[in-house]
């Protein structure tokens, strides 16, 4: 890992390197006559406020940077505005939730660079929220084997009537899984057509 070190007297640390001891023992010998007065050497401890540089080593099995240090990182100006999912039957689900929960379609396009087919829904309403139905095409580098997990947990929708949304969804084919009941609220869960767990909620 590489950070830039500046001294206000125009000479600047040398790498480490032959003759150089590292953290402990003697110091690096001086660099001098260098206009910018920067350099870049390696990381060895002597500077612990050195932000570390987050590489593809730090990976772990699944891909993941664990070790990454947020508390260092500074917060975005970002707004989630959409969730997307993918999904192995485009069809079959963009009938589940637009025929069933009542999502209407707002955009279908193709992504030739991905093989693949965007379908975007929207609830409706003011301010409704967006899902993403993405499907790849056989030959797609993102065409693989398909696995629900927990990854994703579930997907939630309010309903004015529970008992009644549960009954329209079994008539469609998609049977309650699991019916949960708290103070304020009833909520079951259903499966879309790909496995995805599917909440409807009563509040009130």
């Amino acid at each position: 890992m590489l950070d830039k070190v500046r001294r206000t007297d125009g000479s600047v640390r040398q790498p480490p390197g032959p003759g150089s001891t590292g953290a402990t023992g003697t110091p690096f010998p001086l660099v001098r006559g260098l206009n910018a007065g920067v350099i870049l050497r390696r990381r060895t401890g002597r500077n612990p406020r050195a932000r570390p540089v987050i590489g593809a080593e730090d990976r772990n099995r699944e891909g993941l940077y664990p070790t990454a240090d947020l508390r260092r990182a500074e917060t975005m100006k970002a707004k989630f505005f959409y969730t997307g999912i993918r999904v192995k039957d485009l069809e079959a689900s963009v009938k589940f939730y637009t025929t069933l929960l009542g999502m209407k379609v707002r955009g279908r396009n193709t992504v030739d660079a991905a093989k693949g087919t965007v379908v975007e829904l929207v609830c409706e309403g003011e301010g409704g929220n967006t899902l993403e139905l993405n499907y790849y095409e056989k030959g797609s580098s993102f065409d693989t084997a398909y696995a629900v997990g927990d990854g994703l947990d579930h997907l939630a929708f309010a309903v004015k009537d529970l008992d009644a949304a549960l009954a329209e969804a079994a008539k469609a084919g998609h049977p309650v899984v699991l019916k949960m009941q708290e103070p304020g609220s009833r909520y079951a869960y259903i499966q879309d057509p790909n496995g995805i767990w599917i909440e409807l909620a009563q509040f009130g």
